[in-house]
């Protein structure tokens, strides 16, 4: 497909050259003479720079406007000085005398006629002033090689134009394609992410300007968002089968995907609905929820994974009523290790006989070890996903590496949607097997509409 369509730009390029009107290209060389006497070697030198000096002169000469309009008169040209001047390219050769004169023009032979008649001309200017003694004798030019027409233009060149384009176009044939299969392959609705995992989608969280800022997380009990956060809260207390003290890890295939804005907003939304929430950042490497709800990050979990405090004294209470915030803490130079010491396993243990639930904000999946690691000492998982950001493939690679972990997974997040209807119809439900069997799916299909908003 490629190939045909570059070999089919090239033949259209060829054709188009092959129209259009060629342009000739005809030149001739002139020698300067004169410029001194040669003796001793300095004053060989002086010549020589006297010489070169001449040279520049008289390639001056050549496309001023008295020269230049004599040839115009002689040839009777149909054009002004200025033109001429555009048209005539007179260029000195380095380290010599020689002058090279060229002129490009769609008629070779009226371009050769134009170049030796602007020669002559010199040459004929040059010996009045010899004969009035305006110059010394000896000095002028001779020419070296005459014009004459060119057989061969210089423009178009279709064979090459032809190849030219054929290869172009195939750069951008084949980069288009590129672009064209990374679109494509983006996840963009409730059907696509479903189909791409065969897990369902939870919920469904709108866009809104000024996302990701940290006041955000203050807004979401008063916000259009706090609709969309409390039905995403039902779902996923519908799909963990209301089993008490969960674990509840939040990761994504990629950065970016607002996995730190979702765990705040679930959290926010479950502690408005009564819940005693732990809210863990379990992302030393990229923190955000310490900035969400303004508060310090100096201890947190990592602090906690070295130190044997009991894990209740890394709780920081936040202004949302019974929900608490376990910052990440300083990124320590062993996170890896940390994460698999036994101590991970048993502070999660301890938070949950404190809570209600506990959420764990953890990194994107595909960028680090992190998340697979924690996903062990959870109990259920939700995979975020940022619609028309997040590709299928990394998507499916995602799922299927938390699947294999201890976690449950219990669905997704589609995040940033540009429509958020199925968020608030039965229609949500048709497409989700694993709540449309619920009772309350169809209590919660009747939910009132509204226009959702996320934040960053």
């Amino acid at each position: 497909m490629i190939s045909l369509g570059a070999i089919g730009v090239g033949v259209l390029t060829l054709v188009v050259s092959l129209v259009i009107t060629p342009i000739y290209e005809v030149s001739t060389s002139i020698l300067v003479t004169g410029g001194g006497v040669s003796g001793t070697s300095r004053s060989s030198y002086d010549y020589l720079m006297a010489s070169q000096q001449l040279t520049r002169t008289y390639a001056e000469l050549l496309r001023k406007r008295p020269l230049l309009e004599e040839v115009i008169a002689r040839l009777q040209l149909p054009t002004p000085p200025e033109k001429l001047f555009n048209r005539v390219k007179v260029q000195p050769v380095p380290q010599s005398q020689i002058i090279v004169i060229s002129i490009r023009d769609a008629n070779a032979e009226s371009a050769a006629t134009i170049i030796n008649e602007i020669v002559t001309v010199l040459i004929e200017q040059n010996r009045e002033l010899i004969a009035t003694g305006s110059i010394p004798v000896g000095q002028g030019v001779l020419v070296v090689e005459p014009a004459a027409p060119s057989a061969t233009p210089v423009s178009p060149s279709p064979l090459r134009n032809a190849v030219l384009a054929a290869v172009l176009s195939a750069f951008l044939i084949t980069g288009a394609a590129y672009i064209k299969e990374a679109l494509e392959d983006k996840v963009k609705s409730v059907e696509e992410a479903e189909a791409t995992t065969g897990a369902a989608v939870l919920g469904v969280i709108g866009q809104v300007a000024g996302a990701g800022r940290p006041e955000g997380v203050a807004s979401i009990a008063a916000g259009r968002s706090s609709a969309a956060y409390r039905l995403l809260q039902t779902r996923v207390e519908i799909a963990a089968g209301g089993d008490p003290a969960q674990a509840l890890l939040l990761t994504s295939s990629g950065p970016l995907d607002g996995t730190s804005t979702t765990a705040a907003s679930l959290a926010v939304a479950l502690a408005q609905s009564g819940k005693r929430v732990i809210l863990v950042d379990a992302n030393p490497r990229r923190p955000a929820l310490h900035a969400l709800f303004h508060l310090s990050n100096s201890r947190g979990l990592t602090t906690a994974l070295q130190e044997s405090a009991s894990a209740i004294s890394y709780l920081t209470s936040t202004s949302v009523g019974d929900l608490w915030l376990v910052p990440s803490g300083p990124l320590p130079s062993r996170l890896t290790e940390l994460l698999r010491a036994p101590r991970m396993a048993a502070l999660i243990a301890e938070w949950k006989e404190q809570s209600d639930i506990v959420l764990l904000d953890t990194p994107a999946l595909l960028a680090a070890s992190d998340a697979a690691l924690l996903a062990q000492v959870c109990d259920t998982a939700l995979l975020v996903v940022r619609a028309e950001t997040t590709g299928a493939e990394s998507l499916k690679t995602a799922h299927d590496l938390l699947a294999q972990s201890k976690a449950r997974v219990l669905g997704m997040v589609l995040n940033r949607s540009r429509s958020t209807r199925k968020a608030f119809t039965g229609e949500f439900y048709a497409a989700s097997p694993a709540l449309k069997s619920s009772p309350q799916a169809l209590k919660l299909g009747e939910a009132p509409g509204a226009s959702s908003t996320h934040v960053g």
